[in-house]
């Protein structure tokens, strides 16, 4: 977020510490300071940001930059350790009748959570907040393709866990409640997170269509005062390579075309994206009572989940090229890049008219 990581900077300290969760400012608050320096951003555009592009393309692209990322936190695979040591327990003094801590044998038992997420949001408090307050013992935002993590911990007395039959069943309850308002935040949290994404397209198309209008006017006023205005000259048929990136937010083509590119991903992209699939179709034929009933579209979709994993935004499914339909397709302004045909195997007639197929609407 543009606001809210200025507020979140100014809080956090470094990583090494507790972190207390969504207490910082309110989810409506927080949405609408976004919103609002997103406005002032879109106003601030240059003239040659704005005039070639169309006014749907330019809506689409920044409604991606502006996105917020919902959260995918592994509640149900923590990673867990646990320490034995001397824990303190409450009690009452014998001798004075108030309260004392006294000194027992216990464990330790510390949660890792991992999560993928903005960690600038996680000072918002959820318009549904539930629970007291929720305080982390360490938290480490995620950093480039590493994902961050929380840790939660519990104490618990020796005797406690020798008395339980099945001591790992106990431990896994008292997890859950320790959990239990984090989860619900969290889902709280990726709410009010979708409204604010919904709300995007209706927040910057009309910043930018009075942003044209007003462009566009004073062109119109230069044309009657007959003043010659500059154009870029053109240059065709450059090729480069683009080297696939996560989370890239694509830029609009202009629609008057000052650059054509034709564009082709990296050898080691190339070699990436077809281990993913190889690797993706090994995991499924060890699982074949799961995916035997499935259709060719169906396999494809968790083909291109996996894909999506590795290179978020660029990898989509049914979209059109030239003749036929793609399967799979990296896109990259407005050209794709790498196409794909998914085919359950039927044999060496039917491969070779799939790769017929998809040679007549690729090349």
């Amino acid at each position: 977020m543009i606001r809210i990581s200025i507020i979140y900077k100014h809080l956090l300290r470094g990583d090494l510490m507790s972190f207390a969760l969504f207490e910082k400012v309110d989810s409506f608050r927080a949405f609408e300071s976004e919103k609002e320096a997103i406005k002032r951003i879109l106003r601030e555009l240059k003239d040659e940001e704005i005039l070639p592009y169309d006014i749907e393309d330019l809506t689409e692209y920044y409604t991606s930059k502006y996105e917020l990322q919902l959260f995918d936190v592994e509640f149900d695979k923590p990673e867990q350790k646990i320490e034995k040591k001397i824990i303190q327990i409450p009690g009452r003094d014998m001798l004075t009748g108030g309260s004392k801590y006294y000194d027992v044998d216990g464990y330790k038992i510390t949660f890792t959570i991992y999560y993928n997420g903005d960690s600038d949001l996680l000072i918002i408090r959820p318009s549904s907040f539930m629970g007291s307050r929720i305080i982390a013992d360490y938290h480490q935002p995620p950093k480039g393709d590493m994902m961050g993590h929380f840790i939660f911990s519990i104490e618990l007395r020796e005797e406690d866990l020798q008395n339980k039959e099945n001591p790992q069943d106990f431990i896994d309850r008292e997890y859950n409640k320790l959990i239990k308002s984090f989860r619900s935040n969290i889902n709280s949290l990726n709410t009010n997170i979708g409204q604010f994404n919904a709300s995007l397209k209706s927040i910057i198309k009309p910043e930018l269509v009075k942003r044209k209008n007003a462009l566009n006017k004073h062109n119109d006023l230069m044309k009657k005062f007959k003043i010659p205005l500059e154009h870029r000259s053109e240059i065709q048929g450059t090729v480069r390579k683009i080297k696939l990136h996560k989370k890239r937010v694509i830029k609009p083509e202009k629609t008057t075309a000052v650059m054509e590119y034709s564009y082709e991903i990296t050898q080691d992209d190339y070699k990436d994206i077809l281990t993913i699939i190889k690797d993706s179709s090994f995991s499924m034929e060890k699982s074949a009572r799961t995916f035997y009933k499935f259709s060719e579209e169906e396999l494809r979709d968790v083909l291109l989940t996996n894909l999506n994993s590795h290179y978020k935004g660029l990898v989509d499914g049914e979209s059109f090229s030239k003749i036929g339909k793609t399967d799979i397709r990296v896109y990259f302004e407005g050209k794709s890049a790498f196409i794909g045909e998914c085919k359950i195997w039927h044999g060496e007639k039917e491969f070779t008219k799939a790769i017929e197929q998809l040679s007549s609407y690729a090349t």
